[in-house]
């Protein structure tokens, strides 16, 4: 009993610490990643591009970012999947 206890709790803990790296962890980093050069106004990519412009960049490399922690989410889950069919 102590065993089944020990081992429900470990893979609850799993789960949890999985969900949130695939889901919030991943996103935010991305989000970082691509702020960067548009927080940076000496960098060459942006100097001549209107507001419209920086936003309309900004948006697209967040999306492209997004889906791409998406993907990078579901993988850490088939992972989980994969090991659990092993298993």
């Amino acid at each position: 009993v102590d065993h089944l206890h020990n081992f429900i709790f470990f893979r609850f803990s799993m789960g949890f610490v999985d969900s949130i790296i695939a889901k919030y962890v991943a996103t935010v980093v991305g989000y970082l990643v691509v702020s960067r050069p548009f927080l940076n106004l000496s960098d060459p990519r942006h100097m001549h591009s209107t507001h419209s412009e920086l936003l309309e960049d900004y948006y697209q490399s967040g999306r492209m970012l997004l889906r791409m922690s998406q993907a990078l989410g579901r993988i850490v889950l088939a992972g989980r999947e994969m090991t659990r069919l092993s298993g």
